[in-house]
């Protein structure tokens, strides 16, 4: 995000002060993830289609993110106007992990 400072203490905010709002894509399309808490984790992803897109070659992308105790997954793939995926994760999610100080 450009602005970090209101996603601050966002975990210690009641659920209903949890939601947060990205502006729209330089391509004016309105893709967003939307997590939704499943037990203890937090998961979301774009529309089935994917997203408009104009990055490394790919014309659609496609993300889900998985928000848990321990960090972050994120499966974010790009794919071209054939369909074919261009970058990203392949098989398994990029897995963020929290480190100590």
């Amino acid at each position: 995000p450009t602005e970090p400072r209101p996603l601050a203490g966002l975990c210690s905010k009641p659920a209903s002060g949890r939601v947060v709002l990205f502006t729209p894509s330089a391509t004016g399309a309105d893709c967003r993830v939307v997590l939704k808490p499943v037990g203890e984790d937090f998961i979301g992803n774009t529309p089935e289609q994917g997203c408009p897109a104009n990055v490394r070659g790919a014309v659609r992308i496609t993300n889900t993110v998985t928000l848990h105790k321990d960090g972050m997954d994120t499966q974010d793939r790009g794919f071209d106007v054939e369909g074919k995926q261009v970058w990203g994760a392949q098989e398994a999610a990029y897995q963020f992990r929290r480190s100590s100080p």
